[in-house]
């Protein structure tokens, strides 16, 4: 069995021994080369190991996981942050992020994240433009919305109904929470074109997978 290399990247002793822990706990085909606290480790051990995954804290003591990054732009790895700040969330995006965890780490979104990544891995052949498929994924995914201390990441699944509030946007999720946007229903027309959504009513967009929840 080939190993899925990953490398962790973060300047919090706490955090690199959790995401290391749940790493052996959830798969035993994936293989940490290092851990790592600093930028010039980081960019020591990506360049030597060539890793399949990077877990990339965002704000470190020296820098930041961008400035990481910005020294790979041919890098072949899936990236996925993990931080505690909610706003860089666009910049990873711009970045090929493949997932984006918000700490504390909650273990089932790890888990969630881990699979997919390695499926992923074993799914799709190498290739130059990967990371461009990558972020093609990411976005059919994930919709950023803004919130109070930047943008917030929602899954477009999870998007039940988006109903117009004036110059406002309602949206409502599977899970019965519902979050008021200072967007208009117009602003989500091309964000939303092709993942599912179907405009029903000049103050309704709605999720053809959930349309009978929607009813």
């Amino acid at each position: 069995m080939t190993m899925i290399k990953a490398i962790i990247v973060d300047d919090e002793p706490s955090a690199l021994e959790m995401i290391s822990s749940l790493l052996k706990a959830e798969s035993s085909e994936i293989e940490v080369c290092n851990t790592c606290a600093n930028i010039d480790d980081a960019i020591r051990e990506i360049a030597a190991n060539k890793p399949d995954i990077l877990f990339l804290d965002v704000e470190l003591a020296d820098g930041t996981g961008f400035d990481i990054l910005d020294k790979f732009p041919d890098l072949k790895a899936h990236v996925v942050f993990i931080t505690a700040y909610e706003h860089y969330s666009l910049k990873a995006i711009k970045h090929h992020a493949f997932d984006y965890i918000l700490k504390p780490i909650a273990p089932e979104e790890f888990r969630k994240t881990l699979n997919e990544a390695i499926s992923t891995i074993k799914s799709l052949p190498v290739q130059d433009n990967y990371l461009l498929d990558y972020l093609r994924k990411l976005e059919t995914k994930k919709i950023a919305l803004p919130a109070r201390n930047g943008y917030k990441y929602y899954d477009i699944d999870r998007i039940i109904l988006l109903e117009a509030e004036g110059s406002y946007t309602r949206i409502y999720f599977t899970d019965g929470q519902n979050v008021l946007i200072s967007k208009g229903l117009r602003d989500f027309e091309v964000p939303l074109q092709g993942k599912g959504f179907l405009r029903v009513h000049k103050s309704y967009h709605i999720n053809i997978t959930h349309s009978g929840r929607a009813a």
